[in-house]
Order: C-alpha cells, then structure tokens, then sequence
C-alpha cells in the first residue's frame, strides 16, 4: 500500500470470504510500517453475519431453522409438558388414581381390593418419546369390619349399623355380603322366593369375613322378640373362591297365615 506524499493516511480493500462457517467476531490487527517512520498499529473487529448457533452434533454446525430446538435443549422445555400415564394392560386398586402432571400415585384402596396389581408408569412428551417404569403392587384383603370399612375414607357414617349411602343395608350387611358402603348397590342382593312348603332367602356372601355373627331369622309377625333362627335350613348352590351363592330356606304350612325370613349380621363381642 502507497501512500501518497503530504496524506497522513489512505484506503485499502481487504479480502474477506464471506463462507457458511459461524465464526463470531473475529479480532484483526493491522501493522503499518515505513523506512524512517514509527510503525502504526490499529486493531479491527470482523463480525461475521452467520448466526452463531451451537451444533447438536460435535463437530457439525447447526442451520438458523434449529433456533428454536437449540434453546429448548438449553432451557430443559424440549418436548414438553412431560407427562405421566399409566402403560398398557397396567390397572391400579380401586381407589388410586395416577396424577398425569406429577406422576402421584393417591388416594385410599378401596376395602374391597386385594390382590397383585401390575403397574406401569410411562413418561411421555410431543416428541413421542417415553420412558417407563414397572412394579408390583400387593394388596392383602382388609382384615374384619374395622379394616374393611377404614378403606372407604369420607364415609359419612362408618358405624357398623349405619346406611350412609341409603340402598337399605347397614355397612356390617354390605361387609358381610361384599358389597360397597359408598354405593348403592342393594339390587338383587338378596331374593326373596316361594313354594307350597317354604319360603327362601338367596343371596351371595363374600369369603375372609371375620368378626361376625350372621343368621337367617323367620318371624311370623315382624314384632321384636320374635325373630327365631330355628328350623331354618341352608343350601350353597355355588362355591366359588370369592364367594358363595347361599339359599336359606323355612317351611310353611296351611296353618302359617304369613312368614317371614330376613338376614341379620352383627359384630362379634
């Protein structure tokens, strides 16, 4: 470079290329020197107009249209909201409930649930990337009337013959018969039937009932005092392993102008 007698500086081009590498700002320093003359020093910053992303592979540059997935990686957002489910053929106890957003596990196990439970927990997000755990959850039966009716939290009245869901029978009844006290569920539990020589109840009652005194009873006039256990027979006509379906039966005769049969369950002393 020339410059020119009595001009104290001049113009000159510098060659850039301009390629597709990000290279940030770049600092160039520039040297003047001249026989005779103190050398002259100037430092220049080069800002480069690729956008500086950082790469997702090592080694390979990313592309300005990855902006948005860079710095959802950055931010820990990629793919969300993750969230929580239970995976195929998983089942939780009656009573639990999975929290899609904190992947909780809540709630009281209904008394009625026993039994081994496979569960899987999957986490999902938009990216329709999951991961999942898996365990097993084992719930022995509840253990008497008190174990039993504890299972049903936010019961309005858990006392043995009390009715809190108003279907007709008493909570011990609906223990005994394996029946829920939060539910109306009382239909068809027990069946009243005929002939010419007795009358009979049916029902289903549940098996590992303990703590308790059940008894079919006739009466002739529904007075109290008059209930009797005597002369009442009992048939199962299934025995299966959660249960028994029961037929208990009384005889009548012509002289009987009305019978009547119920079932009474009552908590052991």
């Amino acid at each position: 470079m020339t410059i020119p007698a009595n001009q104290t500086s001049a113009t000159f081009a510098v060659a850039a290329v301009d390629d597709a590498d990000a290279d940030g700002t770049q600092s160039v320093v520039v040297n003047a020197t001249a026989s005779g003359y103190s050398q002259g020093t100037a430092t220049v910053s080069v800002t480069d107009n690729e956008v500086a992303l950082t790469g997702v592979t090592p080694g390979g540059a990313n592309t300005p249209a990855n902006a948005l997935w860079i710095a959802s990686l950055k931010s820990g957002t990629a793919g969300s909201p993750a969230l929580f489910r239970l995976g195929t053929g998983s089942t939780l106890p009656a009573g639990l409930s999975l929290n899609a957003t904190t992947g909780l596990i809540s709630g009281t196990i209904s008394g009625s649930a026993s039994g081994s439970f496979t569960v899987i927990i999957e986490r999902y997000n938009s990216a329709s990337e999951v991961v999942s755990q898996t365990f097993t959850l084992n719930v022995t039966p509840a253990v008497g009337y008190a174990g039993w009716v504890a299972g049903y939290s936010g019961l309005s009245d858990p006392a043995a013959n009390a009715d809190p869901d108003g279907d007709g029978l008493a909570n011990v009844i609906e223990y005994y018969l394996g029946l829920l006290p939060n539910t109306f569920d009382s239909a068809g539990a027990l069946t009243g039937s005929k002939t010419e020589s007795s009358i009979s109840l049916t029902y289903r009652r549940k098996n590992g009932t303990t703590g308790l005194n059940p008894v079919v009873e006739w009466s002739d006039s529904l007075a109290a005092g008059s209930w009797s256990s005597s002369g009442v027979s009992e048939v199962i006509l299934e025995d299966n392993v959660g249960d028994q379906l029961v037929k208990a039966s009384v005889t009548i005769s012509a002289a009987d102008p009305k019978k009547f049969l119920r079932l009474r369950v009552a908590l052991l002393p």
